[in-house]
């Protein structure tokens, strides 16, 4: 009896490590542009404002298989900065926002070096294609 339970706990215990697992769902956030543009930070006409975008929102699909796994992202990515205008003697005469809206889609492979049953340690490698949907940039300033 005791062998029999133990070949059925070895058993079970293989189906269960050996099961592809597969993760999906949603997700969005938030992202607070910054520009390090060496050109608009010496520019004294340029001030940042600072810009809160509800960005990105897409989808998720992740497989994990014996020994490897892949994830896929895509997703839809609006960004941009936010800028005061000011005059020569400092004063705010108008607005500069730049806006960019981006289709993405990361892809990464995963390779499982240490795959135990407490610990999976992975090698993640992928590339990130995008593609420019619509680019603006809105001016309003007053006569000055």
């Amino acid at each position: 009896m005791k062998r029999y339970l133990t070949v059925i706990i070895i058993i079970v215990s293989k189906l269960a490590f050996s099961q592809h697992l597969e993760s999906f769902g949603i997700f969005g956030g938030i992202n607070f542009p910054v520009t390090i543009d060496q050109g608009l930070r010496n520019d004294p006409r340029y001030v940042q404002k600072f810009t809160v975008r509800s960005s990105p929102f897409g989808f998720h699909y992740g497989y994990d298989g014996d020994g490897y796994g892949i994830i896929i992202a895509p997703q839809y990515l609006r960004t941009g900065q936010s800028f005061f205008i000011r005059n020569t003697v400092g004063g705010e005469v108008g607005s500069r926002e730049v806006l960019m809206d981006f289709v993405s889609l990361p892809v990464a492979v995963k390779v499982h070096l240490a795959d135990l049953s407490f610990l999976r340690v992975s090698l993640v490698a992928g590339v990130n294609l995008q593609y420019l949907v619509n680019g603006r940039e809105l001016i309003s300033h007053e006569a000055a």
